[in-house]
């Protein structure tokens, strides 16, 4: 008997078997927080400072959440896993992180230095470009202004992560003019 691949017709299932084209925006926004969770496993696969490892590993479950209520139909979205809390977490995280960052802060830095802090630098990209495509979904009514919140708080935490990163691990940043 021949398997058959449903997804060959360019089509998948979400939650609740509703089957979508693997071009739709939540199709896309689901592989965009894929690929960030994934890219947060390799940061975590470099060693990272123990303090960071652990709020990366936090922030990969906020993901596996926060995909699952993407994968479910806002009108059938009764009890969200993202709340609140974790984007005030993150915001937590960013400010005790922030603090420890010395001087300069309010400027552009090259995404680059010690290993995990650029990789961090390229999560935040990931991270924007999901964002992107969860602003297009919240104007047109399909997410939760709480999943469009959190993955700009993400991608600042991301940056501050990388900046203290490069600075524990003594490496020199490069600043933009």
């Amino acid at each position: 008997m021949k398997k058959v691949h449903t997804g060959d017709e360019g089509y998948t299932y979400i939650m609740y078997g509703e089957r979508v084209a693997k071009e739709d925006d939540i199709v896309d926004l689901m592989g965009s927080i894929d690929e960030l969770n994934s890219l947060i496993g390799v940061v975590r696969s470099l060693k990272p400072p123990e303090d960071v490892d652990q709020m990366l590993r936090r922030l990969q479950e906020t993901l596996f959440r926060y995909g699952s209520d993407i994968a479910t139909p806002i009108e059938r979205l009764t009890s969200p896993r993202i709340a609140e809390q974790d984007i005030a977490w993150v915001e937590n995280m960013t400010k005790e992180i922030w603090e420890k960052i010395s001087e300069p802060r309010l400027v552009f830095v090259y995404p680059t230095g010690d290993p995990v802090a650029a990789m961090l630098h390229f999560a935040r990209t990931v991270c924007r470009r999901a964002e992107r495509v969860a602003s297009k979904l919240y104007h047109s009514n399909m997410i939760m202004k709480n999943h469009l919140v959190l993955l700009n708080r993400i991608s600042d935490l991301l940056y501050v992560l990388a900046r203290y990163v490069n600075q524990t691990r003594g490496v020199k940043e490069e600043l933009w003019p």
